[in-house]
């Protein structure tokens, strides 16, 4: 008794399935034919085989055609679906949206660094600094200290704010 006939029916139609199916996904990565020619070539060679029947071929070719159908019928509603889900305007808007948010964010948080690093470098008429220059904010006449010393009036606008610098 050979192996195909120990076995039960059910597995030899599995067996037949699975290697029709194989075949015929080997043609159409290779092959730019037609789904329909390229089933009937895998049928061929299936019944080529002496294991199958050319009517139990044909079954099998029409439910792997059924089949492809279905899983082509699927992907396309799938595809339909995540078209209308996802609509790339609204996503682009979306995204635009987030975008500008997180950058006022980011902007709003350096301005406040920006205001706190400008205070540490102030200094008001009265105050004591040590060397370096003194920039005037208003009208930007420097003045240069060479020890710690009380701040006087700008000499030219005689407002009463600095920046100082090294």
């Amino acid at each position: 008794m050979s192996e195909s006939e120990e076995r039960k029916p059910e597995e030899q139609r599995t067996d037949w399935n699975e290697k029709l199916s194989s075949r015929t996904a080997d043609f159409l990565a290779t092959s730019k034919e037609t789904l329909d020619k390229v089933l009937k070539i895998a049928r061929e060679e299936i019944v080529g085989t002496g294991d199958v029947s050319r009517s139990q071929a044909e079954k099998l070719r029409s439910f792997l055609r059924r089949d492809f159908a279905t899983h082509s019928e699927n992907l396309r509603k799938t595809g339909e679906n995540i078209k209308k889900g996802i609509n790339p305007k609204k996503l682009s808007v979306n995204l635009r949206s987030t975008f500008a948010r997180s950058m006022r964010n980011v902007a709003d948080k350096l301005e406040e660094a920006a205001e706190k690093s400008e205070k540490s470098i102030e200094f008001k008429t009265g105050e004591v600094a040590g060397p370096g220059v003194l920039t005037c904010k208003e009208c930007g006449a420097e003045m240069n200290f060479d020890a710690a010393k009380r701040i006087p009036p700008c000499p030219k606008c005689h407002k009463t704010l600095f920046r100082i610098s090294f």
